[in-house]
């Protein structure tokens, strides 16, 4: 997993430098959201997964709040939904849609570590 790390919620992209920024931001409620995409930098699709609840929580039968980022695709096989959405980022921060087409994912995510969430 190579950070920076990409949350599209149904086209509203939030970056994060590291996945435990990503992590502090997402909630377990995320974990069934079906119009969530969370990417590496290169495109490797990452998911949200439960951590088992701790002895404090178990005891009153209240569900694990810890959430963890792991990498599902040793490949970034979602390396274009990415850029995709990475256009789709900067274009609307003004950058040129003639200029972003040309670019590689690469310099794409580098153009967008100007917006890194704060989280």
């Amino acid at each position: 997993m190579n950070p920076p790390i990409f949350v599209d919620d149904n086209g509203d992209l939030n970056i994060f430098g590291s996945a435990k920024s990503a992590e502090s931001y997402l909630e377990p409620e995320n974990i069934n959201d079906p119009t969530m995409r969370i990417y590496d930098s290169e495109g490797r699709l990452l998911v949200l997964i439960h951590d088992p609840p701790d002895d404090w929580s178990s005891l009153f039968g209240a569900p694990g709040r810890k959430i963890h980022l792991e990498q599902i695709d040793e490949e970034p096989k979602h390396a274009n939904q990415l850029r995709d959405a990475l256009r789709s980022f900067l274009k609307y921060h003004k950058l040129s849609d003639e200029q972003l087409q040309s670019e590689p994912l690469s310099r794409l995510v580098e153009l967008s570590l100007p917006y890194l969430s704060k989280y």
